[in-house]
């Protein structure tokens, strides 16, 4: 004896092809929202430094997987731009100044902000990064 749904062969058939759809498509959706912890693409990201302090100091972009991007050197009282491709997700930025201290910001999980500001306080450990 075989089993035969209701509705015969026909609706077996339309009934696979349902699930098989259904299927496709909740992971097409499921792909089209990424993870802000997902490796990004790479992206051209503007920087603007602000440097407040009365010293030069040289800045270098940080990644989470160990990549380091070296600006250069900002002179004191000045703001500076530049344009980098980053591909990671979170980035921190490294502030030294010339012959003396350093210090490095507190990470930035980038969303679709395409700009940071970078900004060098006169107090050294009040620099920020932030997005804009």
């Amino acid at each position: 004896m075989t089993f035969e749904p209701r509705g015969g062969w026909t609706a077996t058939w339309a009934w696979r092809l349902c699930l098989v759809l259904g299927v496709a498509l909740s992971a097409g959706c499921a792909s089209s929202t990424p993870s802000p912890f997902a490796e990004a693409r790479d992206r051209q990201l503007n920087v603007w430094v602000q440097n407040a302090s009365r010293n030069g100091v040289d800045v270098t972009l940080l990644g989470n997987r160990g990549r380091r991007v070296e600006l250069g050197r900002i002179e004191s009282r000045r703001t500076e731009t530049f344009r980098v491709q980053w591909r990671e997700n979170l980035i921190r930025a490294r502030i030294e100044i010339v012959a003396g201290r350093s210090f490095t910001t507190d990470p930035l999980l980038l969303t679709t902000q395409a700009s940071i500001v970078i900004h060098v306080s006169r107090t050294l450990n009040r620099s920020s990064i932030r997005a804009n």
